[in-house]
């Protein structure tokens, strides 16, 4: 969030002293993109008007969807504004938007080891094995995470959408493994699944410390990217 409060700094020093649409738009970005982030890094509590969900175990896990809700859509505010996105792109901006975050990401400063580092506790929890009582959609030897987020959840319009979507019915339906997925990918992946309705820790069918920490990773690692694009941005304004 320092990065980028330092950044939305350096935007309005170099304002230009007749108003600018173009200069507004690249405040308004950052801007909108911090005051979201503010939200989500402190946000502590939800609070439910009966005492079944405040005691829940779910709590928490609805906690940190919205968490995570906050965070893609500080990242939305970058990615989505062409003033913001064009100081690393020769030629025309992509106008889809897995392509447009692809950008904020290419950007960000995240190294081959930063990436490993933070997809792995994705790649871990999508492998990991359920044993359902009935799973009619498909006849696999083992239901994994990912499989059923697939077959169960997601629904049928959604699936094999986009790139992610190809990535991860290749994984599902192809035999490709988890590993396969890269970073930005997954994220847009849980991006799509909690919007689309495919992901709440039930969908995991364990318990829910499990959802928990996949989507705490997700959204720790969609923070760090906002920062590592935001000190790249400071440079090239």
């Amino acid at each position: 969030m320092q990065k980028l409060g330092k950044c939305s700094k350096r935007a309005v020093a170099i304002a230009p002293t007749s108003p600018s649409a173009r200069h507004a738009e690249l405040q308004i970005g950052l801007g909108t993109a911090g005051d979201w982030l503010a939200w989500a890094s402190r946000l502590r509590s939800l609070d439910f008007s009966t005492a079944v969900k405040r005691g829940s175990s779910r709590a928490k896990s609805i906690l940190e969807s919205t968490r995570f809700t906050y965070t893609w859509t500080a990242a939305n505010a970058l990615f989505s504004r062409d003033q913001v996105i064009k100081h690393f792109q020769t030629g025309s901006l992509p106008s889809g938007e897995f392509d447009r975050f692809l950008l904020l990401y290419r950007n960000s400063g995240i190294s081959t080891a930063d990436e490993a580092r933070l997809v792995a506790p994705l790649h871990a929890t999508l492998d990991l094995i359920r044993h359902p009582n009935a799973f009619p959609w498909a006849t696999i030897p083992n239901v994994r995470i990912i499989d059923l987020i697939y077959y169960k959840y997601t629904p049928d319009a959604y699936k094999g959408l986009g790139r992610p979507g190809r990535a991860i019915k290749d994984v599902v339906l192809n035999g490709d493994p988890v590993t396969s997925l890269k970073l930005p990918s997954l994220l847009y992946a849980s991006r799509n699944w909690t919007f689309h309705g495919s992901l709440v820790d039930s969908s995991f069918r364990g318990s829910p410390q499990q959802y928990q920490f996949y989507i705490t990773a997700v959204t720790k690692a969609l923070a760090e990217i906002i920062g590592g694009y935001a000190v790249a941005l400071e440079s090239a304004l």
